[in-house]
């Protein structure tokens, strides 16, 4: 089966699962900015447990962040904190990586 197409010739199916991708880290940002939350009094170079940002819906593997690497991360609405491996570069580019994590920023519109 093909996907279908919208009357502009644009690809129905990829536009569908990309917004979903963009709910799905959407949602982890979310998640992961209550469990920050809960560590508000850490030191800025402990490190907190977090789950990838990334697209995937059957994600859900912790990452090791520093708290001020964090707080880095959340000064752009665009970018996100993944698992190395988890980058999609048709839509992200890396801005930070580390051995535990990389930090992704979206290009286009923002989830």
């Amino acid at each position: 089966m093909s996907p279908s197409r919208s009357q502009d010739g644009s690809n129905e199916q990829y536009g569908a699962e990309e917004r979903s991708g963009a709910r799905i880290q959407a949602l982890m940002r979310q998640l992961n900015e209550q469990v920050y939350a809960m560590a508000s009094n850490a030191e800025h170079d402990e490190s907190v447990l977090l789950i990838c940002e990334c697209a995937d819906s059957g994600c859900s593997t912790p990452l090791s962040v520093t708290c001020g690497g964090f707080e880095r991360v959340r000064q752009s609405p665009t970018t996100f904190v993944v698992k190395p491996g988890h980058v999609l570069a048709a839509e992200e580019r890396v801005v930070e990586e580390t051995p535990d994590y990389v930090v992704v920023e979206k290009v286009g519109r923002a989830p």
